[in-house]
This record gives C-alpha cells, structure tokens and sequence, in this order.
C-alpha cells in the first residue's frame, strides 16, 4: 500500500478544485471523526484520508481543461468583491459574455455555481470571524457579506451542516 499512495501523491501535480460531491462529504466526515477522538479514530482517519486521496487523483488538475481565460477572470471578481453585494449579470456585462454563457461554462470549468462558490468563499470568512465569541453575529454577517443574520445562519448550515453557534462552540 506504501508504494501505491507514494505514486497516487506523485500525481498531485496541481491544485484541484474540490468543493462538492464526493470530495466534499469525505473531507467533512474526515473533520468530523477528527474533532470525536474515539479509539478507533487513527483507524478511521487513516481509511479516509487514503479515500480522500484516492478521489484528488481522479482529478485532473484546475485549468487544464481547455476553459476560456474569462472564466479564471471571473472567479478573480467574485474573489475581489466576497463581501459586497454581487449580481451575475454585472459581472457577466464585465467580462463581455452573456449570464447564461458565464453560469454554464462556469460550472463546467469548476464544478460548481458560481453562486456555489461565493457562498462557500463567504462561509469560510465568517468560519474564521467566528473564532471571536466577542464579536455577535450579526456583526459576522455584515462584515462577511452576507444580507443579515439569519442569512448568514442559514447559509452556514447548509454549506457546513453546523450553526454558526455550534461551530463556535466546537472551536
């Protein structure tokens, strides 16, 4: 088995986009059997962390899949703008395609929403404001980009299957 990861760690040549599906639910049981520290954790730690790795090298690494430049572009002005309000129609009319064309080819290239990826980008900020039990939450969500609380509550639910407050107590 040595000699299979060592040649399955050898095709990591590249980042991998892996924000859903498959790769998604291992890396978050894998988090969650972390955070349990039964007995028999190493055990399973270690059967899926080699799933994990498993699933990456069926991957072809991000950007090799022949996508138009724009689409990279695009993530760069979701990425410039996570906590202000975004619309894709404005940013489809900035880089010159129609919303439809970008929401498709977006998808295909990432394997996911564009609308997928702010919410996950803007989880993971909050994630990190949310190491602070000082700061109240409504706080968190205006400053993450998110419309309200409840949006912010909501949305953190369903992107990590925890509250906001659970996440805060795990931490």
């Amino acid at each position: 088995m040595g000699e299979a990861v060592h040649d399955a760690r050898a095709g990591l040549d590249g980042p991998r986009e892996c924000c859903r599906g498959r790769l998604a639910w291992l890396a978050r049981h894998l988090y969650d059997e972390f955070a349990r520290e039964a007995s028999a954790s190493p055990l399973v730690l270690e059967g899926l962390l080699l799933a994990l790795l498993g699933e990456l090298t069926r991957r072809s690494p991000a950007g090799e899949r022949g996508h138009p430049a724009w689409v990279a572009r695009a993530r760069e002005l979701v990425e410039a703008r996570l906590r202000l309000p975004i619309r894709l129609p404005s940013i489809a009319a900035e880089l010159g395609v129609h919303p439809t064309h970008l929401s498709r080819t977006y998808r295909r290239a990432f394997g996911e929403s564009l609308s997928g990826y702010l919410l996950r980008r803007r989880v993971e900020i909050a994630s990190a404001a949310l190491a602070d039990p000082e700061i109240p939450l409504a706080q968190v969500a205006q400053e993450t980009g998110f419309a309200d609380q409840s949006h912010l509550c909501r949305s953190f639910r369903r992107v990590t299957g925890l509250t906001p407050g659970a996440w805060r107590r795990r931490r």
